[in-house]
């Protein structure tokens, strides 16, 4: 089994463009309509903590908020909760890099698995704190 080397992603990167357009492509299939919207998978969120995690240098607070509030624009939800809710997992991911990175695949996917729980855990705090008792589900 091949090691990675969290150096060498510093080392060779990937250009600021192709995260965008990495970021733009996430987007746009998260605007796609689904059959059940509560199985809509979170991809804004999941591409931001992979470039988080694999491009520390592309990805920070800044474009987690951003994204954030382009979430709270296609849900019609309230404006600044997903971009709360983003801030703090990247955060949390940032906080935990060097960790999540040292163990093996299957490990990581759990650690990713907790920190998505987290951030849908924020969102469903702060809209029963706001009294939308209905979007928290059925």
């Amino acid at each position: 089994m091949i090691a990675h080397d969290p150096q060498a992603t510093l080392r060779i990167g990937a250009s600021g463009r192709y995260v965008f357009l990495t970021l733009v492509v996430a987007y746009g299939i998260y605007l796609l309509p689904w059959f059940q919207p509560f199985l809509r998978p979170n991809l804004p969120l999941i591409v931001l903590l992979h470039w988080c995690l694999y491009e520390l240098r592309r990805v920070g607070h800044t474009s987690a908020f951003a994204m954030g509030l382009l979430v709270d624009i296609a849900d019609g939800s309230l404006f600044g909760l997903n971009a709360l809710a983003y801030t703090v997992v990247l955060h949390l991911t940032q906080l935990f890099r060097v960790r999540i990175l040292k163990f093996n695949l299957w490990q990581q996917a759990l650690h990713v698995l907790a920190l998505l729980l987290i951030g849908q855990l924020i969102v469903m705090f702060l809209n029963v704190f706001q009294g939308n008792a209905a979007a928290v589900g059925p």
